[in-house]
């Protein structure tokens, strides 16, 4: 399904509203200022040009934005795919303002598609498992380099040995949850750049989740003194494998 570009992509991120002080429209999602800056990132281009190729394909249903920022992602499937329900999810106060923020924003716009979307604080797992019907989640998340729990029950048992060596807790408890969630289909960005690559590899395959599709895009970052900089960004396409009971 996915591809993998051979050369580095020019990427033209917008702006940070907060910077500017007034609104911005990126990928048809309006962004408005806010008191924390919630600016997108590569990463977050790199998930959207993915989602610009798969969004036709998904259900009309519900689309979960973990660890939601401004809420660029998940309001993006709610524009462009009629009938959605996008709920972002944040535990991060000033990312809550932001999201909601850029909801109002694009109230209008939700309606005609007849889609909705609003921002909830709440554990991941609780809120995969609370959603029914069809399910896609979208991920975009920081990394944390502290280990991972080692203690208490593991539920993957033998084959979660690649979780217990590894850090990213968010990482390790969304994969977890999506897991869990039969059929649900999880949109995730990650970097060798900034992270650790093969351990979130290795979550994937320890949780036996269906790799459908990866594609790493290599985007020209310019820094002072390395104009020519490049970072790289990898998006996993997954579904989970586990069938209703």
């Amino acid at each position: 399904m996915l591809g993998s570009p051979d050369a580095a992509l020019d990427a033209h991120l917008p702006p940070d509203p907060d910077a500017l002080g007034r609104s911005i429209c990126w990928r048809d999602v309006r962004l408005v200022p806010g008191r924390a800056p919630m600016a997108p990132w590569y990463s977050t281009e790199a998930v959207l040009r993915v989602l610009e190729d798969i969004v036709p394909a998904l259900p009309h249903s519900t689309v979960l934005d973990v660890g939601c920022g401004t809420g660029v992602l998940g309001l993006y499937v709610a524009l462009h795919r009629r009938r959605t329900t996008a709920v972002l999810l944040d535990c991060d106060r000033g990312a809550m303002r932001s999201a909601r923020a850029n909801v109002r924003a694009n109230l209008l716009a939700l309606r005609r598609q007849r889609s909705t979307a609003h921002v909830v604080r709440a554990d991941v797992l609780s809120a995969i498992r609370a959603k029914g019907g069809p399910l896609t989640v979208v991920a975009n998340l920081p990394f944390d380099h502290r280990a991972a729990p080692t203690k208490g029950p593991d539920p993957l048992g033998g084959q979660a040995r690649a979780f217990r060596d590894t850090a990213y807790r968010a990482h390790r408890r969304l994969i977890l949850a999506v897991a869990e969630r039969s059929g649900a289909r999880l949109i995730l960005a990650a970097s060798e750049t900034i992270g650790d690559l093969g351990a979130i590899e290795a979550m994937i395959g320890a949780a036996t989740l269906e790799i459908m599709g990866q594609v790493t895009f290599w985007f020209r970052t310019p820094r002072r003194g390395a104009p020519d900089a490049v970072n790289a960004y990898t998006v996993f396409d997954v579904r989970s494998t586990r069938t209703a009971v």
